[in-house]
This record gives structure tokens, sequence and C-alpha cells, in this order.
């Protein structure tokens, strides 16, 4: 939504709970999510999560090809 709607789409959301999402540590993209989110931004997420780790590789990969 930032990408495309700039000004108009900051502070649209109030608070944001990622639970288990694929965002990866690309400043970048975590400046975008944070501009559209005006409260707290909480990403919750564990590293024995294999499920989420398989999912992460596989859209890193995707990405890169």
């Amino acid at each position: 939504a930032a990408e495309h709607h700039g000004d108009k789409a900051r502070g649209l959301v109030d608070d944001v709970i990622l639970l288990g999402g694929t965002m990866g540590r690309d400043p970048h993209e975590w400046r975008l999510v944070r501009s559209v989110v005006c409260g707290r931004l909480v990403n919750g997420y564990s590293e024995e999560d294999w499920l989420l780790a398989l999912f992460y590789r596989y859209k890193s990969w995707e990405l890169s090809v």
C-alpha cells in the first residue's frame, strides 16, 4: 500500500501483530510496513518453527530467480 499510495497510506493501520510471517530482514521493506502503521508493529516468530523457515527460504529463492 505504501509503495503505491505514498503519503495517503501513512498511518492507515493502528496496530499490527505479525505471527509466522515470512518478512525478511530488508530495512527498506520494514520501513514501508512501518510507514503504514501508526501504532505498534510486533513481529512474533519462533526460531524453531521449521515450516516458517521453509517458507522463508522458498520466498527468498523465488525472488532471486
